[in-house]
């Protein structure tokens, strides 16, 4: 078949034109000048660190949320976690070394935890539930460097172990209940809910206690009770407990130790 000189140009042209002139779906094809959108998702991996990492190993028993200040009402997203300044921006702190990394630690039904360590060398001290007065909270302080958090959580039904230093001038009797009548006669003394007769590190609500008795040989008194720093909330006096002689620790989260000091009771006037 012959075309004549005229059509084949034609043809040709046609023929170009339907090549890439349009897409399948009749949309134009995107040029060079076509924006692209930014807001295309991001790995959280590639995220921009600002604060120190914080990785974090927990059991099947519990759960980890992550708060950027010491209010604990908004959470920061992992997997990547990272401390925070003072005013709750990322960061890995100033010449006051003011960062830190705000958490809870919520133990399932009949958990708690047994024991929680942060890398060796990276922070200052963890506060508890007990120092902050928030259930489950805790507070890793002035962060110097990248860390991991452990975090064991046990379903055993003990206490914190709490040893009493010999004293003299007064006899000291523990209770396990905080109203003072079931008697503690194991003597390897541990934490109690003060309710009820289990041992009991402590729950959700951090009501791991202590009740004891101290009874003043005459002529002397209580002058003061020392107990480990850290380890509890407060010291009840019998004005507080409402029962003679009767003392209760409150809010117990590790081991501690009670030093009872006695004096010469005043005399009267």
């Amino acid at each position: 078949m012959k075309f004549s000189k005229i059509l084949l140009p034609l043809l040709t042209i046609g023929l170009l034109a339907g090549c890439g002139g349009t897409n399948s779906s009749n949309t134009p094809a995107p040029s060079s000048d076509t924006p692209v959108s930014s807001e295309a998702p991001v790995s959280s991996v590639e995220q921009v660190i600002n604060g120190y990492k914080v990785n974090v190993v927990i059991d099947e028993h519990a759960t980890f949320e992550v708060y950027t200040t010491e209010q604990y009402t908004t959470k920061q997203e992992g997997p990547i976690w990272q401390t925070t300044n003072d005013a709750g921006e990322y960061s890995k702190g100033d010449e006051t070394n003011s960062v830190a990394f705000y958490f809870k630690v919520i133990c399932a039904d009949g958990y708690h935890v047994k024991s929680m360590t942060a890398t060796e060398g990276t922070y200052n001290k963890v506060k508890t539930p007990g120092d902050l007065d928030i259930p489950n909270a805790y507070k890793l302080t002035k962060v110097t460097a990248d860390t991991t958090i452990t975090v064991v959580t046990s379903n055993e039904k003990v206490g914190f172990k709490v040893k009493i230093k010999a004293v003299e001038n007064a006899t000291v009797t523990v209770y396990k209940d905080q109203l003072y009548t079931i008697v503690d006669t194991d003597k390897d003394y541990q934490s109690r809910n003060g309710k009820e007769e289990p041992y009991d590190y402590c729950d959700n609500s951090n009501d791991a206690q202590f009740c004891f008795k101290i009874v003043p040989a005459t002529g002397f008194e209580v002058d003061d009770i020392l107990v480990t720093e850290g380890g509890y909330k407060n010291i009840k006096w019998p004005d507080e407990t409402g029962v003679e002689n009767c003392y209760r620790i409150t809010k117990i989260n590790k081991d501690i130790e009670i030093t009872i000091k006695m004096a010469a009771a005043a005399m009267p006037q």
